[in-house]
């Protein structure tokens, strides 16, 4: 395999493999993205049918879809980091920043720092306060049912 020296920044082939992972990128935030979007449609859903029967013993269930979405949202977010970090990892190769490791020329895959990037993402600006915003509303409408129908 040619060393990093041999590839000219303005390649086609380095230019395609940049390309491929921004595709995935933006694959991934469209992800995250739809992920919310369908955990907003779901809960709201789910909240207006509690509400319309009156059924309060079911809304802990309804929690189910929040955190099978937040586990999703933090699944999609921390790929997405290790994308990134294996695309900053071949940059750097490509400009001789790591010195002795030859470029992997469309060798696409993700950073293998797998842990830490899930705890990472668990506490993201991007997930944690959507989906705390969420449980707050669902707090809300647990207190309103106590409100509405007090047990006397």
């Amino acid at each position: 395999m040619p060393d990093s020296s041999e590839y000219d920044l303005n390649s086609t082939a380095v230019q395609t493999h940049l390309q491929i992972y921004q595709n995935i990128l933006a694959r991934m935030a469209n992800n995250s993205s739809s992920v919310k979007t369908w955990c907003v449609t779901v809960v709201s859903a789910i909240l207006v049918l509690l509400i319309e029967r009156e059924e309060p013993s079911a809304l802990p269930l309804a929690a189910v879809p929040v955190v099978l979405f937040f586990v999703l949202d933090v699944y999609y977010l921390s790929l997405e980091k290790r994308f990134r970090c294996s695309y900053n990892q071949f940059v750097k190769e490509l400009h001789g920043g790591n010195e002795g490791a030859g470029v992997r020329m469309f060798e696409v895959l993700p950073d293998s720092r797998v842990v830490s990037s899930i705890f990472g993402s668990v506490f993201s600006i991007s997930v944690l306060p959507f989906y705390a915003l969420i449980f707050i509303i669902f707090c809300l409408v647990g207190g309103w049912f106590e409100f509405e129908n007090p047990t006397v």
